[in-house]
């Protein structure tokens, strides 16, 4: 069976667990990266944002509650 749609059942969402959601985010914004979701904290559990590349992939930073 066919499928004509580029991304067929969505795609898989990659995370880095990273010290400094704000550190990385500076530092991907400095070599051509944009915010793709706003930063979002999830109380208990931490902060997560998605980061577009320059080639349009998505990345997923994860920073744990301290």
């Amino acid at each position: 069976m066919h499928n004509d749609r580029a991304h067929p059942g969505g795609t898989p969402n990659v995370y880095i667990a990273v010290e400094s959601i704000d550190a990385c985010l500076e530092k991907a914004q400095a070599l051509g990266g944009g915010v793709a979701v706003p930063k979002t904290t999830i109380p208990d559990m931490g902060s997560f944002v998605f980061v577009k590349a320059p080639d349009g992939n998505l990345i997923g930073l994860h920073e744990t509650s301290r």
